[in-house]
């Protein structure tokens, strides 16, 4: 089984690089516990978006934005110039969800709530590689 949901905040609009591929990728932030303070830690992750997701996508795909990201992991190996054994490991998107940040709204006894919302986008049904 190949399958991940990942978390975080797009680093940079959607980069198409032909009709049937794009590529962005995610800031991810962990945060940990290390002695008596907090730490963050943050991963960016390359994401790759094929064919017919890429106009569904990249509406949510948009520098800043948080997103919830589900896919596979796709690892590309090439050499470089002196001839080294490159690779990367990366994100093929299937399903994205964006992140609503909570509005605060107030009530009628004067206390300050959220409002919190998801919408997920589903892949399209047919995909191209």
């Amino acid at each position: 089984m190949n399958h991940v949901v990942i978390s975080g905040n797009i680093v940079a609009d959607l980069d198409k690089k032909t009709d049937k591929v794009a590529k962005t990728r995610l800031a991810h932030n962990r945060s940990y516990r290390k002695g008596e303070e907090w730490v963050q830690e943050t991963s960016f992750i390359e994401l790759a978006v094929f064919g017919n997701n890429i106009a569904r996508f990249e509406k949510h795909l948009v520098k800043g934005k948080p997103v919830v990201v589900t896919g596979r992991l796709v690892e590309n190996v090439w050499q470089n110039k002196e001839g080294q054994k490159r690779s990367r490991i990366e994100i093929v998107v299937t399903e994205v969800t964006p992140i609503e940040r909570p509005e605060k709204v107030e009530t009628k006894s004067g206390k300050t709530t959220s409002n919190k919302t998801t919408k997920k986008v589903k892949k399209d049904e047919e995909e191209v590689f």
